[in-house]
């Protein structure tokens, strides 16, 4: 199997649209996740302990579905 369909059976499901959000809103929804407690993120199959520092520095918080996120 090639790598590409390899990696795009591993994301699937997504969606994607145009006009999702307006400005304000991705705003809001930025502002509200920077609050929140992140959590260092890991590359597909490695583990959170694993570094790749010098590849990728994500950074990663849970927006659960509460009244504040409506």
């Amino acid at each position: 199997m090639d790598e590409t369909v390899r990696h795009l059976r591993a994301v699937q499901p997504f969606a994607v649209w145009s006009g999702g959000f307006k400005p304000e809103e991705l705003d809001a929804i930025i502002a509200f996740g920077e609050k929140l407690e992140h959590e260092k993120a890991a590359i597909y199959g490695e583990s959170r302990e694993a570094s790749y520092e010098n590849i990728r520095v994500t950074r990663t918080a849970w927006i659960g579905n509460r009244p504040e996120t409506h």
